[in-house]
């Protein structure tokens, strides 16, 4: 949000994510995937699947959803937070932690 790239913590994520169809919970903000308040449940476990793979993977098939805005921690949800950065910035999630927390912190061996 520094960089003016994202409006709000409470805008919609099908604004940064238009192929992400989630018509079951169209009311998700990006706070509610920082909070893990986003409802949407995923179990997928194949760790070695790129973000796009999970993308794909939650494009192609409906999502447990619940409104009760809950904490719930589910993996999803940062998941979505690097395919929204990544998409903005047009760069990969590890680019993106180096230039905007590991060197203007000064961190070389973290």
């Amino acid at each position: 949000m520094g960089d003016g790239l994202i409006d709000s913590e409470t805008d919609l994520i099908s604004r940064y994510l238009p192929e992400l169809k989630i018509e079951q919970c169209p009311r998700v903000e990006i706070r509610d995937l920082s909070r893990h308040t986003s409802g949407i449940q995923s179990t997928m476990v194949d760790m070695r699947a790129t973000l796009n793979d999970k993308l794909l993977g939650l494009t192609n098939r409906e999502l447990s959803f619940s409104d009760d805005r809950v904490f719930h921690y589910n993996n999803i949800n940062y998941h979505l937070l690097m395919l929204i950065l990544q998409c903005l910035y047009q760069k990969p999630i590890n680019e993106l932690i180096e230039e905007k927390i590991w060197q203007p912190l000064r961190l070389e061996d973290s």
